[in-house]
């Protein structure tokens, strides 16, 4: 079932996962046009880029809008022809780790008021189980019309979302089969291939189950991680040994976990089932462990420092990438395991001297958020105490500590949460370690 009218798409939240599918669709021959309430997003798509980092992507971006098939707007305004409405604003949740709603219930009711017969709303954004069926649709209903209603997940990484939107399958569920038949040849001019699942939950599911099993797999690998630190031996080597030609076992290996998924999909999924006869135990327990992570292992490296009278000679101490990730590079701080770090730092001694580098986020953002930034990694490094390595950035990797550990505090420590370092006591006595390894 394809329509010429489905030729119009409106994106309705221009964030990370709404732009860059409006510039992929736009890419692809459809006319879109993005609902954004941000001037930031508009400023920057009239400079012809994102307002984010992303690689290759503000080429796409610029064709795509000076050739006008990809427009933005502040707010819903009716149209005169049939089209899609894809919802992609954000769903947090709050401080009693419960989602919010509220957007997701007033841009359909935004939707609502400009609905025409023969539309279809298809909603992208994460949501608790049952949303788009009894949140949705309800308020979609009001406005008596006849139109289409399917659910199909986000399910790009960050830093590939150009390449993932062409290569990943496509996931639809329909609120009948009308609707997802509609939904998937919208998705088949896009993608290699669409799974078609039975109902809108099923697809909700999906993308709940996707990112909490790797929260689980990841939490997994930390779990064994502080186990080895507490032991004396080296978690690296420990998963090297499990996996190595060993076709039952593939353990990932350590690290920070979060992110604008990964930090909250497991509460999600969990909400969704908080009042039925199985409640999401292990996903609850994952995401926790990876969240105490960071609070052990600051606490525990701060002390080791303290012990050595480091803190008597010099109070830096420097937090190298503030970005959720580093591989993929992406500029995005959502979810990012830095604010648990500062905070566990602060709360160990209020009057260290905080300071953070990062090769790509932005400094009005990270400033914004409290952080004292450094321009360079050479000045990051200056002076400092103790270094914490939070993303495995590939400018991180194997750095020269030879060379870098002259201008550091002697017995400096660094910290590597990724283990991308040559590890060991460097010339003026800086000790370098990482996660699970932390022999000081």
């Amino acid at each position: 079932m394809q329509n010429y009218e489905d030729n119009y798409v409106c994106v309705v939240g221009l964030g990370y996962v709404g732009l860059t599918l409006a510039g992929y669709m736009a890419k692809h021959g459809l006319m879109v046009e993005g609902i954004e309430i941000n001037p930031v997003v508009h400023q920057a798509l009239a400079e012809g880029r994102a307002h984010f980092h992303e690689f290759g992507f503000d080429a796409v971006v610029k064709e795509v809008v000076e050739n006008g098939s990809l427009t933005a707007a502040y707010e819903l305004t009716p149209s005169d022809h049939a089209r899609i409405y894809i919802i992609t604003v954000g769903t947090n949740i709050d401080s009693c780790l419960e989602v919010d709603l509220a957007p997701i219930r007033q841009v359909s009711a935004a939707i609502a008021r400009v609905l025409r017969d023969g539309d279809m709303v298809l909603l992208r954004s994460t949501v608790k189980l049952g949303v788009t069926r009894n949140e949705v649709k309800p308020i979609l209903d009001a406005a008596g019309k006849q139109y289409d209603l399917a659910f199909c997940p986000e399910r790009t990484l960050e830093g590939r979302a150009l390449e993932e939107l062409a290569s990943l399958p496509q996931v639809v569920g329909g609120v009948d089969r009308r609707s997802a038949e509609r939904a998937r040849a919208l998705f088949e001019r896009l993608t290699k291939e669409v799974v078609l699942v039975d109902s809108l939950e099923e697809a909700e599911m999906v993308k709940l189950v996707n990112n909490t099993d790797r929260d689980v797999m990841f939490a997994y690998a930390n779990e064994v991680a502080l186990l080895c630190e507490v032991a004396g031996i080296s978690a690296r080597n420990v998963i090297r040994a499990v996996n190595h030609n060993y076709p039952r076992s593939n353990v990932r290996f350590p690290g920070p976990v979060g992110g604008p998924c990964l930090g909250k999909d497991g509460y999600i999924l969990a909400e969704g089932f908080a009042n039925r006869a199985v409640q999401a135990d292990i996903m609850l327990t994952a995401r926790r462990r990876n969240e105490e992570l960071i609070e052990f292992t600051t606490r525990s490296v701060l002390e080791k420092a303290a012990q050595r009278g480091l803190f008597d000679k010099a109070r830096k101490v420097v937090i190298l990438g503030a970005a959720f990730k580093g591989r993929p590079e992406t500029s995005d701080l959502r979810g990012s395991m830095i604010y648990k770090l500062l905070a566990a730092a602060k709360s160990f001694d209020p009057s260290l001297d905080l300071r953070v580098f990062d090769p790509v986020a932005r400094r009005d953002e990270m400033e914004a958020d409290g952080m004292v930034v450094e321009d360079t990694l050479e000045d990051a490094l200056s002076g400092a105490a103790v270094v914490f390595i939070q993303t495995n950035h590939i400018a991180f990797q194997n750095l020269n500590w030879s060379k870098l550990a002259a201008g550091m505090t002697e017995g400096a420590i660094v910290y590597d949460y990724w283990d991308n370092q040559r590890l060991g006591t460097y010339d003026n006595s800086i000790v370098v370690t990482s996660l699970g390894n932390m022999a000081l």
